[in-house]
């Protein structure tokens, strides 16, 4: 199937940076150096058939990460309130499992048969994009957060200082895009309040999303991926994996314990995890400001301006994933009535559009060309607009949201697909007779790369 139109725009020079593509990284696990790697993948990795493609593998790995989600769904329902039997936890363990050890068995796979690829990597980058903010719906779905909801984060007065200054804010952007929303925009009446599910849901999508495009921005800038002693798709996985076999050895109401009457320790969870993932993702800057403002010496006036300008410039790269998620924020804020009832259409909403962003990310390092941005790249920009409708647009605003985001997802990965096979001469989810010449392939051992 065949592109709907042009995205990626990729010129015969970048495209030719494919031909020295080189699979590496670094994945400094301990869990994974010393249990799962040679007790587990190296083991397994035998038994898997030589005709089934590294991409297929990959593909297969996803799979089982949607079925734990919409199993856990089905028990939970829109309110997230449902109780999940206990099997169901067994089950979302085993599946979730399973997709982390597909997605470190599929570049194994891809360098033992020489199969590694560019599309390798991309199409291993954009699926656990996708998984990563799957997985957090699923969690969210068998702690039950929709007990969370009435339990109100914060409340700000719509007639209190600030919310006078927000409603104003608010009105004046309507007045400028009024026509785009259909109906009348009287502001807001009621209170600017965000309850605790809600919350928890930003925290885990935080928990997941930043450490994972810090790291996709760290290896475009430093040449190769890396993944330290303690990352989210070994460890990462593996504390949502006991989270369920303690919901299968203990039930539901495992979920709704609270230490000393005060807080629940899903939240002790969360909160901790998520500090882990700020923390992780500060690292990541640092390394990639030390790799641009290395060679500059910092005690010259002249040359710590530059710096400064420089650094700016390289923070300004991952401004949308910021606005992304400021502008999520908002939709929690304004239009809570219908992502409450209709949860889903969000969530799988702001799933296509983080795997836009990230995956535009890595295209960009095995391309060698600059990152796009909302002011140089109209597919990006088209993203955010979409995203504000969600804000104002109510149900309507939501649905155009989710459905834009996955034609406009959709459309990128067939071109990226359609590209790089075409280009390079290989199949994306069968295996590519090997060349002669296939040098491609080196003693890497990246976490699903390929």
């Amino acid at each position: 199937m065949k592109p709907f139109y042009n995205d990626i725009k990729a010129t015969k020079d970048e495209l030719q940076n494919l031909k020295t593509y080189k699979s590496n990284g670094v994945d400094d696990s301990l869990i994974r150096k010393y249990i799962l790697n040679p007790y587990l993948y190296e083991t397994t990795v035998k038994f898997i058939p030589k005709t089934i493609a590294p991409n297929m593998i990959t593909l297969i790995g996803f799979f089982f990460m949607n079925l734990t989600f919409f199993i856990s769904y089905f028990y939970s329902g829109n309110d997230f309130k449902g109780n999940l039997p206990n099997l169901v936890f067994l089950i979302n363990a085993i599946g979730i499992f399973l997709y982390q050890t597909l997605d470190n068995l599929d570049g194994k796979i891809a360098r033992n048969l020489k199969q590694s690829s560019p599309l390798g990597e991309m199409f291993d980058h954009g699926v656990d994009a996708l998984a990563c903010t799957i997985g957090i719906m699923a969690f969210c779905c068998s702690s039950q957060i929709g007990y969370l909801q009435n339990d109100l984060l914060f409340r700000i007065s719509h007639d209190s200082i600030f919310g006078n200054l927000l409603n104003y804010l608010l009105n004046s952007i309507h007045g400028i895009t009024g026509g785009l929303f259909g109906g009348h925009y009287g502001g807001i009446t009621g209170d600017f309040t965000l309850d605790l599910k809600w919350t928890f849901i930003l925290l885990e999508l935080i928990t997941a999303q930043l450490p994972f495009i810090f790291a996709t921005w760290e290896e475009y800038h430093i040449g190769f991926l890396y993944l330290g002693k303690f990352n989210g798709p070994i460890e990462g996985l593996l504390s949502i994996i006991f989270t369920q076999i303690i919901g299968f050895l203990f039930g539901h109401e495992i979920f709704h314990f609270t230490i000393f009457n005060l807080i629940s320790l899903k939240f002790i969870c969360v909160l901790s995890s998520t500090f882990l993932a700020i923390i992780t993702s500060i690292l990541n800057l640092k390394k990639i400001l030390l790799k641009n403002l290395n060679d500059k010496n910092l005690n010259d006036k002249k040359n710590l301006q530059k710096a400064l300008q420089k650094a700016l410039q390289i923070v300004m790269e991952i401004l949308p994933y910021f606005i992304y998620k400021l502008f999520l924020i908002l939709i929690i804020l304004i239009n809570k009535e219908n992502i409450n009832k209709y949860p889903l259409i969000l969530l799988f909403g702001i799933c296509f559009h983080f795997g836009y962003l990230s995956s535009n990310i890595t295209l960009c390092h095995l391309l060698k060309r600059k990152l796009p941005n909302i002011y140089n790249h109209l597919i990006y920009l088209i993203t955010f607009i979409l995203q504000f409708l969600a804000i104002f647009g109510g149900l309507f605003g939501l649905f155009i949201y989710c459905i834009g985001l996955f034609i406009i997802y959709c459309n990128f990965v067939l071109e990226v697909c359609d590209t790089i096979s075409t280009y390079l001469g290989i199949n994306v989810l069968t295996i590519t007779p090997v060349k002669k010449d296939n040098n491609n392939d080196i003693n890497a051992d990246k976490n699903g790369g390929k």
